[in-house]
């Protein structure tokens, strides 16, 4: 008996002609089924063809069904390629956008805080310049440039400087703050912009001009200061682990209890720099200009520095150490037997665990 749409059809997206077919195809396989369950029979028939379509077509389109062994391998190796293609590209291609739109967000941050700050140089009622200390406008200044300075670091700022790229942001924002009178302590014992704790780690400051000013307790752990003009800047207690320093000119610069681990100032011009204190654990001097053995002893931890010409830094400990180190060795002790060069009260260099600074 022929199929006929049975009077309760079950809903389904495909016409009459299409289940009455795949109906009559299930009826003469099996004639002992009703018109009614033929129909519905049919119609999930249908359905589960419509489900496995896609895959069909791929199958066909591939040849792996007129193919064994070996040869599947290959016919699915293709499309497998393709479409892992597919999915790495589109994963690196995502990567890439995240990261143009870190680069464009930092931009707008730093564009954002020049702005800010220049609005408040310019202000004509209470201009920054003019502010008193302990004012409202100056802590506002200090804690926007704390806080853009800690938005502009970036996971990648280590590996960048190993490859000689170093963050140009935070050394605009430090040139900005010079030029503008803002951290200078020629005309303010206090600067108007305080940077104690600011975090230039990292910071491109190569070449720049911060002569007389005033750096205190900021932090410039692995930044570019190479060929800088430090002259008479107070960087008492400031942070240069790492730092390269190679020939930058810190005459009369005051580096008192400054950390100075691992600091390269290879033909770093240190005449009249005030080293009291000093932390020069693996502290390359190699080179250094106009030091005098009286500077190198009032500082601590002095006989671990690098003296020697020749040094290799070594990227496991992340410290200088002396190629030669018998020739360091004998530098050293030459500096200790010069008694003409003893400081009368030898610095006490406990008061570094005492103030719990980083010494690791």
């Amino acid at each position: 008996m022929l199929p006929e749409k049975p009077v309760k059809p079950t809903k389904s997206p495909f016409t009459d002609k299409e289940i009455r077919e795949k109906a009559h195809q299930i009826w003469e396989k099996n004639k002992e089924q009703s018109p009614e369950e033929n129909w519905n029979a049919a119609v999930k028939a249908l359905e589960r063809e419509r489900f496995w379509r896609p895959l069909i077509s791929v199958w066909r389109w591939t040849g792996i069904g007129e193919k064994k062994g070996w040869d599947i391998f290959t016919g699915l190796s293709l499309p497998l390629i393709v479409f892992g293609g597919g999915i790495l590209f589109n994963y690196l291609n995502g990567q890439q956008q995240q990261k143009i739109a870190e680069e464009k967000q930092k931009d707008e941050l730093l564009k954002t805080y020049i702005n800010d700050m220049k609005a408040s140089l310019l202000d004509k009622d209470y201009p920054l310049k003019n502010s008193k200390k302990n004012s409202e406008s100056r802590s506002i200044a200090r804690t926007i440039t704390l806080t853009t300075l800690a938005q502009l670091n970036s996971e990648q700022d280590q590996q960048k400087a190993q490859e000689g790229k170093y963050n140009q942001r935070k050394g605009l924002i430090m040139q900005f703050l010079y030029e503008s009178g803002l951290s200078k302590s020629d005309t303010n014992v206090i600067p108007i912009v305080l940077l104690n704790k600011a975090d230039f780690t990292f910071a491109n400051l190569e070449n720049s001009f911060l002569i007389a000013a005033n750096l205190q307790y900021a932090n410039f752990e692995s930044a570019n200061l190479n060929f800088a003009h430090l002259e008479s800047a107070n960087l008492k207690s400031a942070n240069l682990n790492f730092a390269h320093l190679e020939s930058a000119n810190l005459k009369n610069a005051n580096l008192n209890f400054a950390r100075l681990k691992s600091v390269n100032l290879n033909r770093a011009n240190l005449e009249y720099a005030n080293l009291e204190y000093a932390y020069l654990e693996s502290a390359y001097l190699g080179s250094a200009k106009n030091l005098t053995n009286e500077q190198i002893k009032s500082a601590c931890f002095w006989e671990k520095a690098i003296y020697t010409e020749q040094r290799v830094f070594d990227d496991k400990k992340q410290v200088w150490i002396a190629e030669d180190q018998k020739a360091n060795q004998r530098k050293i002790e030459e500096i200790t037997q010069d008694k003409a060069s003893d400081p009368l009260t030898p610095p006490n260099c406990s008061k570094w665990r005492k103030k719990n600074l980083l010494l690791k």
